[in-house]
């Protein structure tokens, strides 16, 4: 809670001066870091493929040549497949046909098997170290992985150089 940098300047007697102040403080801190993967997982599974529209896109105007009439639930993607029509020589011609299809999905349970779990988990330590932490520098890093019966643990404690400055607007009154 202290300030430790600041854009206040000024001697004794002097007016003060605000001048713009960045700066860093760095501290040795520690951080765990539990990644949990389940088991059991849903699966997004398509059901089927329906086509719902087709249209002739000309000069970028779309104009709607077929229509399917049924009623799409929530549980549907909507899919845009945009085909540009070319000359023989390559050049695109200011034709082409957008076919917008729906994807009727369901989700079904599914079982990771040991590996499955431990590749995963491994997978999001990793990335939430790289992306999340922040770290300047990792001094030191213990990983302990569980199997459980329902699931993949790993608990990871590490050291690091962090920044922990934080920028605060300070509000002067004369």
């Amino acid at each position: 809670g202290q300030v430790l940098i600041s854009g206040i300047a000024g001697e004794e007697g002097e007016p003060l001066r605000l001048m713009p102040s960045e700066g860093r403080v760095l501290a040795e801190v520690e951080e765990e870091i539990k990644i949990e993967i389940s088991k059991k997982y849903l699966k997004k599974t398509a059901k089927s493929v329906t086509n719902g529209e087709k249209y002739l896109i000309f000069f970028k105007k779309p104009i709607k040549f077929f229509s399917n009439s049924r009623n799409y639930g929530t549980t549907c993607d909507k899919i845009d497949i945009i085909d540009n029509l070319y000359t023989n020589n390559g050049k695109k011609l200011p034709i082409s046909i957008k076919t917008v299809k729906y994807i009727e999905y369901e989700y079904v349970e599914c079982e990771r098997t040991n590996e499955q779990m431990k590749s995963l988990a491994e997978q999001k330590l990793f990335s939430y170290i790289n992306e999340e932490l922040d770290c300047t520098e990792i001094l030191t890093r213990s990983t302990k992985h569980e199997l459980c019966e329902n699931g993949y643990i790993i608990t990871c404690n590490i050291t690091c150089i962090k920044d922990i400055a934080e920028i605060r607007e300070i509000e002067i009154t004369p």
